[in-house]
């Protein structure tokens, strides 16, 4: 008698612990959901406005920046995607995209967004991109773009003096694809401080 007490005690247990896991389950997922408009409808004014303003006469510099707002919108865009698709999170999978796409050009944006940061530390960046490398790539610059951009952050954020060295070169190419190498170093600057001597 004892047993069967304890057992369906048990039973009722779990049967409200698996109510309550449903339920802040669907919870969860309406408040992704509600949470993906909210973010998505400015991001895309953002993107869109960026877009009309590419169109009109800019000066390079303006070009540039612009195109670094739009690579990181796109960013942005993609990331939110993935955090807001709950079957990609609970399954670890992570699809790439094939596109084609100018990687001189998303590089060049991405160290743009680092002026202001790299300028304040009083740090130099410089890139070093190989010209052998084909004009247009198939494959995910959103991707790329958020993996270069998360190590040159930290490169920028731990590097006090000195300077930063981003590197791309091409390292194997034939019919079908390319192999391309990336490296972001950085050196410092050691300054020799006076000692005291005895005279």
């Amino acid at each position: 008698m004892v047993t069967l007490t304890v057992s369906a005690r048990l039973q009722h247990e779990l049967e409200a612990a698996r109510d309550l896991a449903q339920a802040s389950s669907v919870a969860k997922s309406q408040f992704l959901a509600n949470m993906s408009h909210e973010i998505r409808t400015p991001m895309n004014a953002i993107i869109g406005f960026t877009k009309v303003l590419l169109k009109t006469d800019l000066s390079i510099k303006q070009n540039e920046y612009l195109q670094a707002i739009k690579l990181s919108g796109d960013a942005l865009i993609v990331l939110i995607n993935d955090i807001l698709d709950l079957a990609k999170v609970d399954a670890g999978k992570m699809n790439f995209e094939k596109i084609p796409f100018k990687m001189s050009t998303s590089i060049a944006a991405m160290l743009h967004l680092f002026d202001t940061k790299v300028q304040e530390k009083n740090l130099t960046l410089t890139s070093e991109y190989d010209s052998k490398i084909p004009e247009v790539l198939l494959g995910d610059p959103v991707r790329l773009h958020q993996i270069l951009l998360n190590l040159l952050s930290n490169a920028v954020k731990f590097t006090s003096t000195g300077k930063i060295e981003v590197k791309i070169k091409l390292v194997h190419e034939d019919e079908e694809k390319v192999s391309i190498g990336f490296s972001i170093s950085v050196s410092y600057t050691h300054l020799t401080l006076p000692t005291n001597r005895e005279v």
